[in-house]
């Protein structure tokens, strides 16, 4: 089923209030644009479990279903905002094809297309922020 409207999509999602996804999409994606706050939590030799590139990761494609949100609400989009996701999308995708399975944090910080997703990411809630 495409969806092309707010009556398609309440049909689809009926107990996910599209506000609440466009939320935890922009939460997700401030976290992946966040380096001081990666390198706080990733470096730390106290750091918990989950504070590591791999879990930042799910939490963009399965817990925020951020490719699902780019597809199914692209309704709600603006041009500059779709932009900005299938950008950020293809910077993720392309890591995911070329990395190893479990990302090592320290050589992630560093890498040089961690960086371009982080600067993806901030423009992406840029323009979550400004167009509608």
């Amino acid at each position: 089923m495409s969806i092309t409207s707010q009556i398609d999509y309440d049909s689809a999602y009926p107990t996910v209030p599209l506000e609440r996804w466009r939320s935890n999409v922009v939460e997700a994606a401030q976290m992946l644009g966040d380096e001081q706050g990666q390198s706080h939590s990733w470096l730390r030799e106290d750091r918990y479990a989950w504070e590591n590139p791999d879990e930042l990761l799910c939490v963009v494609f399965d817990d925020a279903l951020f490719e699902r949100y780019l597809t199914d609400c692209a309704f709600s989009l603006s041009v500059a905002q779709r932009e900005a996701g299938a950008d950020l999308l293809s910077k993720l995708n392309s890591l995911n094809e070329s990395t190893p399975r479990k990302l090592d944090p320290k050589r992630t910080l560093q890498d040089q297309r961690w960086a371009e997703i982080r600067v993806a990411a901030l423009r992406f809630v840029e323009a979550m922020r400004i167009a509608s």
